[in-house]
Parts: C-alpha cells; sequence; structure tokens
C-alpha cells in the first residue's frame, strides 16, 4: 500500500467504507501489531465523513482498484 491509494476498512467493529491513505509511519512498519496507515475516510455516499484521519493496520484495510 502506498500514499494515495483508495482503501476499504475490513474490520468488523469499524461502520466506515471508504477512504484514502494519507501518511504511512515507515518505522511501524516491521511492527505486526503496529498500525502504520494514516486513513482519511469518506461516508458511503462520497461525502466527506464525520471521522477524523485514523492510524490502521493493513490487515484491516483493502486496497481498491
Amino acid at each position: 500500500m502506498k500514499v494515495g491509494d483508495l482503501v476499504r476498512s475490513l474490520h468488523a467493529l469499524d461502520s466506515v467504507g471508504l477512504g484514502v491513505i494519507l501518511e504511512i509511519s515507515e518505522p511501524q512498519l516491521i511492527n505486526p501489531n503496529a498500525c502504520p496507515y494514516k486513513i482519511h475516510w469518506f461516508t458511503d455516499n462520497g461525502g466527506v465523513s464525520s471521522y477524523e484521519p485514523s492510524w490502521n493496520r493493513g490487515s484491516w484495510l483493502e486496497v481498491i482498484g
């Protein structure tokens, strides 16, 4: 994954749908328990969501397209 990728949340407890990767914490990529991907989330209808950008694990994300 890279900055600018469109991603979908796969986390079962997360109600957000689509987002874009804003930042990647390179040092955290080697830590299997870290959340190195900062995501700006959008609503399903294409508008901006009320969610603040959040840090996520790669296993919680699916790259779209």
